[in-house]
């Protein structure tokens, strides 16, 4: 869980505070994001949030300021920090670690689900082979 507050932004309607229950969170200007900013100042994908074992980590690879000082790359931000990208102003409130998935518990499961039920394993992978084929396609099929 991730939880945000933005506090400033050209994009008047993306003002305010939101949850969100996923381990990582995408910004930019294109219907990809999870996050969509009409602010002109930003990359179509400009910036990524992502809950680790070590915490919430920001990465961009543009100029940002974090808590008023200007950066670029990835860092560990903490609650009450800020995060300023192009015109936007955005205020960590809150980030939960507890229901955050190690790739290889799920990996694990996914074996045992071949051994239980293999036609439930085969339509997860079906399903995941199809989700990895449309994000690597070159056209922007996610936006259709």
């Amino acid at each position: 869980m991730i939880q945000i507050e933005i506090v400033d932004s050209p994009d008047l309607l993306s003002i305010g505070v939101t949850t969100y229950h996923l381990h990582h969170i995408t910004l930019g200007r294109s219907l990809k994001n999870t996050i969509i900013l009409n602010d002109s100042e930003l990359s179509k994908e400009h910036a990524l949030f992502r809950l680790s074992q070590r915490g919430l980590i920001f990465e961009c690879d543009a100029n940002y300021l974090h808590n008023q000082k200007k950066v670029t790359g990835t860092i560990l931000i903490k609650p009450n920090d800020t995060i300023e990208i192009g015109q936007t102003e955005i205020k960590i409130l809150n980030y939960d670690l507890t229901n955050l998935l190690d790739s290889n518990e799920y990996y694990k499961y996914i074996e045992e689900l071949e051994i239980k039920d293999q036609d439930l394993a085969n339509l997860i992978s079906s399903i995941e082979e199809e989700f990895i084929y449309q994000i690597s396609k070159d056209n922007n099929v996610l936006e259709e």
